[in-house]
């Protein structure tokens, strides 16, 4: 919970500090747009160029990407395994990487999966998941190695059934929307027999979810990776998808790529990945035609939502994930007094 401190003093001289919310802001903040500073800020942002996270975030809450990239404000890191996935999430993709460092991993079979796993999961967790191996965490721990272990081998058998000749993993990607710069990293870049690429994003979750947002036509995650491949490569990849840890599922738009067990979904409005990158570049030009103008809309907890609209073309408002909370607070809490 975050509060300011009011102070009030009493005869001996202490000083009693009295905690309140903060007053909830307006749904839109006017800024002055004639100010000098404007010239040296045509766009709220100090970035260079734009991911797919700091996107998602101007899209669908301006005044919360204009704390972080305009004012440069960040929220305290903390890890709690048994609360936070991301750690989870953060070791799995690891050892994804670590074991497609050898090529010859893609043609492992499930005996040589379990002696590599074994002998390398307890060496990356003291390095790099010290939670996890802290005392209460037994339950955790022993659920992660379970889950990262029968989600590699899952991963492993739809890469076989696609043919992968090559994979490279992190891979860094730039592209261009319009005339903005973008950058992005795909989870697993994978090369095809057939000269083709796929390009998959790793998720500590289960399928469910991420089926939904395929057919919901939300995923402007997967579409810019696309966008971006096909800008480097001169060829859009053949399939996107996600691949889920917890249930070792892949969700996919393409069928016949990955195997009969890949979860083909088709989006029920007929979303592409073309229509995607369009929408999104339709809502950059208007949130930055907004801050030239002096607004910036603000969705904090308990606040009606702000009048604006997306422009024809654009993409739907959508409610952020829980990862920002603590500099959504700084909008204040409904029913505080100013």
């Amino acid at each position: 919970s975050l509060s300011v401190g009011v102070l009030e003093h009493d005869d001996t001289g202490k000083v009693d500090v009295e905690a309140r919310e903060l007053a909830l802001t307006q749904t839109t903040w006017k800024l002055d747009a004639a100010a000098s500073w404007r010239a040296t800020f045509p766009a709220p942002t100090r970035r260079a160029a734009q991911s797919y996270t700091s996107l998602d975030i101007a899209f669908n809450n301006p005044a919360l990407a204009v704390l972080q990239d305009a004012a440069g404000l960040r929220g305290c890191d903390t890890v709690a395994p048994e609360q936070d996935s991301r750690l989870l999430g953060t070791l799995a993709h690891r050892l994804v990487q670590l074991l497609l460092e050898d090529p010859a991993a893609l043609s492992w079979q499930h005996k040589q999966v379990s002696y590599w796993f074994d002998a390398t999961v307890d060496e990356l967790l003291r390095c790099e998941g010290m939670p996890l191996l802290a005392p209460g965490n037994a339950v955790q721990l022993t659920q992660f190695k379970t889950a990262a272990f029968s989600g590699i081998v899952a991963l492993l058998s739809f890469l076989a059934a696609a043919g992968v000749q090559k994979v490279e993993a992190e891979r860094p990607l730039k592209g261009t929307l319009g005339t903005l710069a973008l950058t992005g990293e795909t989870d697993l870049l994978l090369h095809l027999g057939d000269g083709s690429t796929a390009a998959l994003d790793l998720k500590w979750a289960r399928s469910g979810r991420f089926r939904d947002i395929l057919e919901d036509g939300q995923f402007l995650q997967l579409a810019l990776y696309s966008h971006m491949v096909e800008a480097e490569t001169g060829q859009a990849p053949a399939a996107v998808g996600y691949f889920t840890f917890l249930d070792g599922n892949l969700s996919t738009l393409t069928p016949h790529v990955f195997g009969e067990n890949a979860w083909v979904v088709i989006p029920s409005d007929g979303q592409t990945v073309a229509q995607l990158v369009q929408g999104a570049r339709v809502m950059w030009d208007w949130r930055v035609q907004q801050w030239r103008e002096g607004e910036v809309d603000v969705f904090a907890d308990g606040s009606k939502a702000p009048a604006s609209t997306p422009p024809e073309g654009g993409l739907s408002i959508k409610a952020l994930g829980p990862w920002h909370t603590d500099l959504i607070r700084l909008f204040g809490q409904q029913g505080s007094e100013a």
